[in-house]
């Protein structure tokens, strides 16, 4: 269990869109997780060069700074965006 009491939450996004795609971008400030809903979604790391399918049940965390950009493999798709300051990355997990 990881104790987020101190640990900030910039914002969380429910998208529900038609033909989802971002172009290459990275989040400076705060790191983010994606959590699909419905239908799945690939993640583009550009930064460790890794193409990732993602589906329900499973996230997918992007580090602040990395680029990355994501589309819908089908014309609908929805994910939650957990969008978490600097700070997360410094946790200790273990």
């Amino acid at each position: 269990m990881v104790d987020l009491s101190n640990i900030e939450v910039a914002t969380c996004i429910r998208c529900d869109a038609i033909n989802y795609k971002t172009d290459s971008h990275s989040h400076d400030q705060h790191a983010m997780m994606l959590l699909p809903v419905s239908s799945t979604m690939t993640v583009n790391d550009e930064h460790y060069g890794m193409r990732r399918l993602l589906e329900r049940d499973y996230f997918y965390y992007v580090e602040a700074g990395l680029p990355h950009d994501t589309w819908a493999n089908r014309s609908y798709q929805e994910h939650i965006a957990v969008y978490l300051n600097r700070d997360w990355q410094s946790v200790d997990f273990h």
